[in-house]
C-alpha cells in the first residue's frame, strides 16, 4: 500500500501519456519528458488523452509501484495547462482532491503542514559533506529551527538495505560485514595434528563409553 505523505515529491505529467505503456514505459516518460529521477521515490502522475484515467508511478526502495485510476463516468475536471515545463509540482493534499476528481486549484488550507523542500535541499546542500540526496521510497523530513533560525535538517527514509543512492550517501560498504566461518564438526581435526578436540567432541565420547559400558553391565 503506497501511502502519500507532505513529504514526497510529486510531479504531474503535464501532456497526456499513451496508457498502452506499463512500467517500463513511464518510467521513460519520467526521465526523458518530466526530467524526473524514478528511483528517488518521486511521485509521478500521468492522465490519459480523453481525461478518464489516471496512473501513479513511484518507487519503495524495492520495486515500482504503478497504480490506475479509471473513473465510471465523467472526466477529471482540472489538469495543469501547458507550459515551459512538462512537469507540474503538486503537493500532497492536492493530490488526495485530483484522485477524488476534485479542483487541487480551488484548495484552501492544506491537511498538512508545507515543509519548505528548497529551503531544507538547501541546507542539505551547503552544509553535508556529501550534498543532497533524495530519499527513496516513503520519507518523513522535518527542519528544526530555534529562534526563527534553522538548527538542524532530519531525515527518515523507508528504503531497505544495499539501496545504492543511501549507500554512497553513508559510505557504507558490503566488505564491512564481518565473514563468518563454519565451525569445525564435531571430532574433526584443525589445522595442526597436535591441536585438541573441542569440547562438544569430548563430551560426545564420555557419553558414548558411558552408553557402552551400561549396555555390556546389561548383557552381564
Amino acid at each position: 500500500m503506497i501511502q502519500i505523505t507532505p513529504q514526497m515529491r510529486i510531479l504531474v505529467a503535464v501532456e497526456p501519456a499513451d496508457f498502452r505503456k506499463g512500467i517500463d514505459g513511464l518510467v521513460r516518460v519520467s526521465q526523458d519528458a518530466l526530467a524526473g529521477d524514478p528511483f528517488s521515490g518521486t511521485v509521478f502522475v500521468f492522465r490519459n488523452r480523453r481525461g478518464t484515467a489516471l496512473k501513479i508511478l513511484v518507487y519503495d526502495g524495492q520495486g515500482f509501484w504503478l497504480c490506475h485510476k479509471r473513473l465510471s463516468q465523467g472526466r477529471f475536471r482540472w489538469w495543469p495547462e501547458r507550459g515551459a515545463s512538462g512537469s507540474h509540482r503538486l503537493d500532497a493534499h492536492k493530490l488526495q482532491l485530483l484522485l477524488w476528481n476534485g479542483n487541487p486549484a480551488a484548495a484552501e488550507a492544506p491537511l498538512w503542514r508545507p515543509l519548505s523542500e528548497d529551503l531544507f535541499e538547501a541546507l542539505i546542500e551547503k552544509h553535508h559533506y556529501l550534498g543532497y540526496t533524495q530519499p527513496v521510497g516513503e520519507h518523513l523530513k522535518y527542519l528544526v529551527s530555534a529562534g526563527g533560525e534553522p538548527v538542524a535538517c532530519l531525515v527518515w527514509s523507508s528504503a531497505p538495505r544495499h539501496i545504492g543512492c543511501r549507500d554512497r550517501f553513508t559510505l557504507w560498504k558490503r566488505s564491512w560485514i564481518p565473514s563468518v566461518s563454519r565451525a569445525p564438526a564435531i571430532g574433526q581435526r584443525t589445522g595442526s595434528s597436535s591441536a585438541s578436540p573441542p569440547a562438544a567432541a569430548k563430551t560426545t565420547r564420555r557419553c558414548a563409553r558411558t552408553v557402552r559400558s551400561s549396555a555390556s553391565s546389561d548383557t552381564a
